[in-house]
C-alpha cells in the first residue's frame, strides 16, 4: 500500500495545521486547581506547578497568550459548637462561635493572599482565582475539583511514612484515588522529608 498521493484524514490535518500555526483551535486552556494549606508541602507544590506547568508568560509569545487558569483552593475544617476540654463538654455561645469563625475566615484569606503572590509575579497573564470551602479537606478537594471541572489537581505531599499515612490518612493519597480528574502529587524537596 502506497502512502504517496494520499492526504491525511481531515481532522488529523486540521489538528496538525493548528498545532503548527499555534492558532489554538484545538488547544484548550488548562484549568489547574492547587490545594493549599499552611504546610510547606502545599506551597512547594504550588511553586512547582507554576514553574513547570505554566510556561514563562513574559512578552507576547504564543505560549503567554495560551495560559490557562489556576484555582487556589483552601479547605477549612468545619467548626464545632462544642469544645472538649479535659473535663465535660462545653457548648460555645454564638458570639464565641462567630468570633472563631471570623478569625478562621481571615486566616484563610491571608493564606490565599500569600499563595497568590507568586502567581502574579511568575505568571502575570494567567488568570488566578481563589476559593475557600468548608468540610473534610480530602473529600471537599475532590468535590470542588469535580464541580469546577478542572483538568488537573495539584496537591502537596507531607512525606508521611507508610504507617503514619495508614493511621492519619493522607489527603494526597485520597485525592489520587477519588478525584475524577488527573492528580499531580508533588513530593517535598529532598531534605524536608
Amino acid at each position: 500500500m502506497e502512502s504517496e498521493g494520499k492526504e491525511p484524514p481531515p481532522v488529523a490535518a486540521a489538528e496538525a495545521k493548528a498545532e503548527a500555526a499555534g492558532s489554538g483551535e484545538f488547544s484548550k486552556k488548562m484549568k489547574v486547581m492547587a490545594a493549599v494549606d499552611e504546610s510547606e508541602g502545599s506551597l512547594h507544590a504550588l511553586s512547582w506547578a507554576l514553574d513547570n506547568l505554566f510556561p514563562s508568560s513574559s512578552g507576547d509569545s504564543p505560549a503567554a497568550a495560551s495560559l490557562g487558569r489556576l484555582i487556589l483552593l483552601h479547605v477549612q475544617q468545619p467548626l464545632q459548637h462544642f469544645m472538649h476540654p479535659v473535663g465535660p463538654s462545653i457548648y460555645a455561645t454564638s458570639s464565641v462561635f462567630e468570633s472563631v469563625r471570623k478569625a478562621q475566615e481571615e486566616n484563610s484569606h491571608h493564606l490565599l493572599e500569600r499563595a497568590a503572590r507568586p502567581c502574579s509575579s511568575k505568571a502575570p497573564l494567567m488568570k488566578t482565582e481563589t476559593v475557600i470551602a468548608e468540610g473534610d479537606p480530602k473529600e471537599t478537594i475532590c468535590q470542588v475539583a469535580e464541580k469546577m471541572d478542572v483538568d488537573l489537581l495539584v496537591v502537596g505531599s507531607r512525606g508521611l511514612s507508610k504507617i503514619k499515612r495508614a493511621i492519619l490518612g493522607s489527603v494526597s493519597d485520597y485525592c489520587a484515588h477519588h478525584a475524577k480528574c488527573p492528580v499531580l502529587i508533588v513530593k517535598p524537596p529532598k531534605g524536608n522529608n
